[in-house]
């Protein structure tokens, strides 16, 4: 059950990773429909896990997961990430967990959060943020692209609201 959950933790994780890193036209969001949208391709690489065993001995509610990642577009570094997931059910064939984390960019930080069992892809909430995402809303995609690996592909939509 351990396994299974730290498999699938590490798939999450994984993908969110990837997305981050995927080539994109620059560091900064390109802008799509109009200039209150933009869309950001990343590919995002796992730095770091911790699985903390929290109450009951092995898997269980409450446990905790603890990311930290670099992601790339182009090639080039544009931020790092941290993520904190909660495990809210787990079972023989489902692990879900309650995310939030964050985008460090160098002018500034988007933070997203939002429940998920790992299925790729999945989307969480972008929430707001700081710097140049203050007043920023919309949602990230994960999609683990890289079977067995920790590098994940991902697309952040991000909403400006004046």
């Amino acid at each position: 059950m351990r396994k299974l959950a730290i498999g699938a933790t590490l798939a999450v994780l994984g993908v969110t990773t990837a997305a981050m890193s995927i080539a994109s036209a620059s560091a900064a969001p390109t802008s799509t429909a109009s200039n209150s949208v933009r869309v950001l391709h990343l590919i995002s690489h796992q730095t770091s896990l911790q699985v903390i065993d929290i109450g009951a001995k092995g898997t269980s509610p409450g446990d905790q997961v603890i990311e930290t990642t670099v992601d790339f577009a182009n090639g080039k570094q544009v931020d790092h990430s941290v993520l904190n997931c909660v495990a809210i059910t787990v079972s023989t064939s489902a692990f879900d967990v309650l995310c939030h984390g964050a985008l460090i960019f160098k002018d500034g930080q988007v933070e997203f959060q939002g429940e998920t069992t790992f299925q790729t892809p999945f989307t969480v909430a972008v929430t707001g943020g700081t710097g140049v995402y203050q007043n920023v809303g919309g949602q990230l995609t994960v999609e683990r692209t890289l079977p067995g690996t920790t590098t994940d592909v991902e697309t952040v939509r991000l909403v400006f609201f004046d």
